[in-house]
């Protein structure tokens, strides 16, 4: 365009061809200077105290500029529709904008269906679990407790900070997938972050997660203040979801422990779930700081015949179940070793007789 556009304070000069210069901000915060754009069209402009602030994104030449914020916000410009530039602790940073938030979930969300499709049949394939609420006092293995059962997904939907415990097979990698797969097709903008706790080498955790969140290539967060930046936005809430707690080496548990504590104490406002087995004594040190703990429970038998028929047909399903004696429906109350006990039968495999029998053909 011709003509400069200019507040009447001299807080931003916007002119073909020359810088854009926007100055001051609403808390006395740095400039932020962009050089040689054209802005086409501006709307709604607003004065705040020497910045040009506005309630809308102004669209600008073939490359997308924007230009943003409003009276309790640092003003915003970008080049590109991924990002935005806003100002953090006084100096700009550059963070993922909405639409690239949104590409992410949706990535995630394709990239969650294909492993479960490989791994486990599909994310129709899951086998809804149940929990229970472990009192302070108790241990995981106290027989006789009497809490109620609840739908395992829906208690960890509901919660903000929490610790879940199970055996081995019994479902806690598979529901944390579940649930980030559910989130992820919901209207709100939630994050899922699936950490795998396994291979931990006693890096900071902010660099791990920084590194998942940009795994779809959506997301631009080039370093631990950008990451900051961006957990801090009160528009912006992530479920962190920390699997396999015992899986830890032990050289790196202390490390990782303190690197859990002052993460729950950085950003209060994301939730955090964190899996563990029973066995291990590692989730017993964070129990008081996160919180509240559960305990997935055994598949029951009307839960065991219901996924058979599922899976197999009523007919079949109800054989299958028929033709197990006491030891495997025993077995069958972990959903892994159910999962691999309907594989076997519809592969026409002669049931196993044990778990070594179950386990060992998938490990080969």
């Amino acid at each position: 365009m011709s003509d400069t556009v200019q507040n009447q304070s001299g807080g931003a000069d916007l002119n073909a061809g020359h810088d854009l210069n926007i100055g001051g901000d609403v808390v006395g915060r740095d400039k932020i200077t962009v050089t040689n754009i054209t802005v086409t069209n501006i709307t709604d402009a607003q004065q705040y105290d020497g910045a040009v602030l506005q309630d809308h994104s102004v669209a600008a030449d073939v490359q997308n500029v924007a230009i943003g914020g409003n009276a309790t916000q640092s003003p915003i410009v970008t080049g590109d529709r991924n990002v935005v530039v806003t100002v953090y602790q006084g100096a700009p940073v550059t963070l993922p904008s909405i639409e690239a938030v949104q590409q992410h979930r949706a990535a995630l969300r394709r990239n969650l269906e294909a492993e479960a499709k490989q791994r486990w049949g599909g994310i129709g394939a899951y086998i809804g679990e149940e929990s229970t609420h472990l009192p302070i006092e108790a241990s995981p293995y106290q027989p006789g407790l009497t809490n109620a059962r609840e739908d395992l997904i829906q208690c960890l939907r509901r919660t903000n900070r929490v610790l879940v415990l199970g055996e081995p097979g019994s479902g806690k990698t598979v529901a944390l997938q579940r649930l980030a797969w559910e989130v992820c097709g919901i209207a709100e903008k939630i994050i899922p972050v699936m950490v795998p706790l396994l291979f931990y080498a006693g890096t900071p955790l902010d660099d791990w997660v920084r590194s998942v969140l940009q795994e779809t290539g959506y997301l631009r967060i080039d370093d631990s203040r950008a990451l900051a930046a961006f957990l801090h936005d009160e528009h912006m809430r992530c479920i962190c979801l920390f699997d396999g707690l015992n899986e830890v080496p032990l050289a790196h548990r202390d490390r990782l422990k303190d690197e859990l504590v002052r993460w729950m104490s950085a950003y209060p406002q994301h939730s955090i779930i964190v899996t563990s087995r029973a066995q291990d004594e590692l989730w017993r040190v964070l129990r008081q700081k996160v919180g509240e703990t559960i305990v997935i429970q055994p598949i029951t038998n009307p839960q065991i015949i219901a996924y058979l028929k599922a899976e197999l047909g009523d007919e079949k399903g109800q054989a299958l179940f028929d033709r197990l004696d006491e030891r495997l429906r025993t077995l069958a109350q972990r959903p892994l070793l159910l999962w691999l006990i309907k594989e076997a039968a519809f592969a026409g495999k002669t049931l196993p007789s044990n778990r070594a029998e179950l386990v060992l053909p998938r490990t080969k």
